[in-house]
């Protein structure tokens, strides 16, 4: 028996970055896609991020942050700096909530674009995220449509560190006001704060508000008046509505009970 035994082949692409040239011509317009969603199609990671430098160069596809990109083609539309961050932070697998700041500017330039004003060349935007915070930039070629000259945008975005708790308050608007009172801090708010902000809820919104109390801080809760009582019937027969299957009937916008 031969001591030199022969070594297996390991099998060899001679074009690695098929794949992902394939991938990249069938993707639907304007749709944003992540280096690390096209990190299975390909063996190593440098040539990948090698082949995504030169493409931006050569004006084949638009880098809107450090990781992510889109088809750069004639005629897309602008993608709010909202939309980047999300998008960053599910591709690893983060989860991002916004801030009153966040919300206001999103507004602003939704309302910006739908009256064909020009839009802020540059932008800071604060979100928050579970665990790790950071910052970055993101940046993109947007039209005027007036002039229908073209400049590049430059967004700040500050991501800021927050707890599973604060995180589990949701998007709802109760979770984001109290998730507000709570990153001020309790030396900065008032019981009459916490309860005028109870009040400005509306009475659908009110009904999110026990699901709530498991993750708020006790500084708040002891200063929250007496909550709905059939949201908290709701609660009691949560362990049968699961049974059921029923429990999304209760987190519909509409109907919203759970957070």
């Amino acid at each position: 028996m031969p001591n030199n035994r022969e070594k297996e082949k390991r099998p060899y692409n001679k074009d690695s970055l098929s794949l992902v040239r394939r991938y990249l011509s069938m993707l639907p317009p304007n749709y944003i896609f992540t280096t690390r969603e096209l990190l299975t199609l390909v063996e190593e990671r440098p040539s990948l991020d090698s082949f995504l430098c030169t493409a931006v160069k050569v004006g084949y596809i638009e880098r809107l942050a450090r990781g992510v990109f889109r088809r750069k083609i004639r005629g897309l539309k602008p993608v709010p700096e909202e939309v980047i961050v999300g998008i960053k932070r599910v591709a690893f697998a983060g989860k991002v909530s916004t801030t009153k700041l966040s919300r206001e500017e999103q507004k602003r330039e939704a309302r910006n674009f739908l009256l064909s004003n020009p839009v802020d060349s540059s932008r800071c935007v604060e979100f928050l995220c579970v665990s790790s915070g950071g910052r970055f930039k993101a940046e993109q070629e947007i039209r005027d449509r007036k002039t229908s000259s073209i400049y590049l945008r430059e967004a700040e975005i500050s991501i800021l560190a927050i707890g599973n708790r604060k995180s589990r308050l949701g998007e709802t608007e109760a979770g984001r006001k109290f998730r507000t009172l709570w990153l001020r801090g309790e030396k900065y708010c008032s019981e009459e704060e916490i309860y005028k902000t109870f009040l400005s809820l509306s009475p659908k919104e009110r009904l999110v508000v026990p699901s709530l109390k498991q993750f708020l801080p006790q500084w708040i809760s002891d200063c929250l008046p007496r909550l709905p009582y059939e949201s908290l019937q709701v609660l009691i027969d949560r362990v049968k509505t699961r049974k059921a299957g029923l429990t999304g009937k209760y987190r519909v916008p509409g109907s919203r009970i759970f957070a």
